[in-house]
């Protein structure tokens, strides 16, 4: 399915808890800190990811006409209003996209692609795809992947993608199409599902979007490119937007990498090279158990 991310919104939107619910349950789960450094990951990769451009009048007008609706007839009007006011301003355009009858609300394109990290694809991209350059796209989040195969849509380049949804035995399938069709410029990939077992040396332009806390996931996303039967140098662009919470991420993972070097430098260093590629082994497991349990939280 080339280039074609659409679902059923209204579908989606009905399954979606209440706003106390949803509070209520961020509050048991999840530390008050983990929520705000969320908050600030998404305004780093897109602003629509938060809620800015519907303001409260927007929602009260839209819940109105949404409560006429067959899906919401039996629905109370504050209710209607509590599941929009959770909605980032990419879900509520997808929802008007959902309903003709909001259809007017939906957000222009401008809107769309108004973020850094797309400029810099405005800046690149011409160029990679002139000179003959594939890319692979790599993001945590698959709002943002959503996001940018909007982007992708609306400049007219063809793509893939693959995240943790796409059906186990449809995946190799699409590998095998972008390997084989060299007009398919970009394959999107969620970072944890473009992991092991992922073959794409079609592509030498490897873009990590947003970063990992854990640098091991980062990297793996990266030896995608790095595989048996690679012709071509491989470039590997990391986004980090300057002077958000991105910089700071960079630098946790730098460390995590420096301390693994350390490691491994100081039990070489002893002549024990068995003892350690374990140790170096072993850090990897840490840090990918701490990333694993702070996710869980």
């Amino acid at each position: 399915h080339i280039g074609d991310n659409e679902e059923d919104v209204s579908e989606s939107k009905r399954k979606r808890p209440r706003k106390s619910e949803k509070e209520a349950s961020a509050k048991k789960d999840q530390p008050n800190g983990l929520a705000i450094m969320m908050q600030l990951r998404k305004v780093a990769n897109h602003p629509l990811l938060i809620r800015t451009l519907y303001d409260d009048k927007n929602i009260r007008e839209m819940a109105a006409i949404l409560q006429k609706d067959p899906s919401y007839q039996e629905e109370n009007l504050n209710y209607i209003i509590e599941d929009l006011e959770i909605l980032s301003d990419y879900e509520l355009h997808r929802l008007c996209l959902g309903f003709k009858s909001i259809l007017r609300y939906k957000l222009e394109k401008n809107k769309l692609l108004a973020s850094g990290k797309f400029q810099k694809f405005d800046e690149i991209f011409p160029a990679l795809k002139k000179e003959g350059h594939r890319v692979l796209i790599f993001s945590q989040f698959i709002m943002m992947i959503d996001l940018i195969g909007d982007y992708l849509a609306c400049n007219g380049y063809r793509f893939l993608r693959l995240d943790g949804s796409t059906p186990v035995p449809e995946r190799q399938t699409l590998i095998d199409e972008y390997n084989r069709d060299e007009d398919i410029f970009a394959f999107m990939l969620s970072t944890r599902a473009g992991g092991m077992g992922i073959n794409l040396t079609s592509a030498d332009t490897v873009i990590i979007h947003d970063l990992d806390f854990n640098p091991y996931n980062d990297k793996q996303a990266e030896d995608r490119c790095h595989r048996v039967g690679q012709q071509r140098d491989v470039t590997i662009m990391r986004f980090i937007c300057k002077d958000t919470i991105e910089e700071g991420i960079y630098t946790i993972a730098q460390e995590k990498l420096n301390l693994e070097k350390e490691i491994t430098t100081s039990s070489e260093g002893s002549g024990d090279v068995k003892d350690s590629k374990n140790i170096a082994w072993l850090l990897k497991q840490i840090m990918s158990h701490d990333t694993k349990t702070s996710q869980a939280k």
